[in-house]
């Protein structure tokens, strides 16, 4: 993970009394946009949104079909799709990490606006 990462928290307990060993709150479960996992201590967590949050970038040829279909649906998505392909060919490592960012940042920027993927979207 990187630092001032973006993630979704899908579960933080909310302890109803008991004894806190070690001083630490409880722990975080949290997806990253990437699809992965990860768990996080109280002191590794804020609410407060980074000046510039950090994305690992969207597995993209891993997606499933069907979410690639909708996200392309997207003008910016598919231009951005477009570029990443060609910038991706074996040659270009530098650019295909560019345009992977571009990519991730236009497929956030979709769902930012409400846009929606399929309800059982998966990576392969």
């Amino acid at each position: 993970m990187k630092f001032d990462e973006e993630v979704v928290v899908l579960y933080h307990p909310n302890p109803s009394g008991g004894i806190i060993i070690n001083g630490g709150g409880a722990p975080y479960d949290v997806l990253r946009l990437d699809g992965s996992c990860a768990t996080l201590s109280s002191e590794e967590v804020t609410l407060k949104r980074p000046p510039a949050p950090k994305h690992p970038p969207v597995p993209w040829q891993r997606l499933d079909p069907r979410t690639r279909e909708v996200l392309l649906s997207d003008p910016a998505v598919a231009e951005a799709s477009g570029n990443y392909d060609e910038g991706c060919a074996p040659d270009k490592v530098p650019a295909c990490a560019k345009a992977g960012g571009k990519l991730t940042s236009a497929i956030l920027d979709f769902m930012a606006r409400g846009g929606k993927i399929p309800r059982l979207a998966t990576m392969r």
